[in-house]
């Protein structure tokens, strides 16, 4: 388990919020009543072709604290960015500490 700052990361595929509706192509059988009376007349298609809007989901944005625990809980690509940003600060920080011991005198 990673930490950050004391706080464990729990990572959780489940936290998803709702995204746009899109058009899907599906192929699906066709019944036999459609295949035999339909005009015009053509048994041997077996299948047809036809749209379906479907729902898509994208990550949370946002990550939940849970002080009792000390965990962080977020989507895993939510939580990939967190560290990149604390990794970023943290060699900022560095840099800065650096910078202001070396220059201060």
């Amino acid at each position: 388990m990673e930490k950050i700052a004391g706080y464990t990361l729990v990572e959780d595929m489940t936290l998803t919020v709702p995204g746009p509706i899109v058009d899907e192509d599906r192929w699906v059988r066709r019944t036999w009543k459609e295949r035999l009376f339909s005009r015009p007349w053509k048994p041997l298609i077996s299948k047809k072709q036809i749209t379906v809007k479907v729902q898509t989901y994208l990550p949370d944005p946002q990550h939940y604290f849970i002080h009792k625990n000390k965990e962080i809980v977020g989507h895993p690509q939510t939580l990939q960015k967190l560290k990149q940003t604390t990794e970023e600060q943290e060699k900022l920080s560095s840099l800065n500490n650096y910078y202001t011991q070396r220059f201060s005198m």
